[in-house]
């Protein structure tokens, strides 16, 4: 963390179930939390919860193909010294939510309640080395812990070029 008065970084201890190593995720700031969403994972490995007690520092992953994740990881931001990291395991499993994916948008929404993440890659590593693109929205509410899906209506000038 940056303290803008005081220019110079900071490396706040991070508890709690700890996300693996990733890139192409969203980072989404709502209120005095933080979310993580998807992105592709460096390496799969247990998932391991880091208390106060223990090192903040996990072991390194092993080594393993990158893998697209749906993965939601909550860090709550309040405290300048620690950040407490959770993993959120939204709707049971029964509610739908977005498929995997990497190097998508995501943004709050102004009154702190939910964010929102549109478009992305759902392929990373396919043998003809193409992506297949998202053109969807999906919105998380953070007091629920549950995602949406809004139906998006094309306009009329968006009809007219689908023929």
């Amino acid at each position: 963390m940056q303290r803008p008065a005081e220019m110079r970084w900071e490396k706040p201890k991070c508890i709690g179930d700890i996300p693996s190593k990733r890139s192409g995720h969203s980072f989404t700031n709502v209120g005095c939390f933080a979310f993580m969403f998807g992105g592709c994972a460096a390496a799969s490995r247990p998932e391991q919860k880091l208390t106060a007690e223990t090192t903040s520092t996990p072991p390194p992953p092993t080594r393993k193909p990158p893998n697209l994740t749906n993965d939601l990881y909550k860090v709550d931001l309040g405290s300048e010294t620690e950040y407490y990291w959770t993993k959120i395991n939204p709707g049971n499993n029964d509610m739908p939510e977005p498929v995997p994916r990497w190097h998508h948008s995501a943004n709050s929404m102004d009154d702190d309640s939910c964010f929102v993440v549109f478009g992305g890659f759902t392929s990373a590593f396919s043998k003809s080395r193409t992506a297949s693109y998202v053109n969807d929205v999906w919105i998380f509410d953070v007091r629920s812990e549950s995602w949406w899906q809004p139906k998006i209506v094309p306009s009329e000038e968006e009809k007219k070029h689908e023929d």
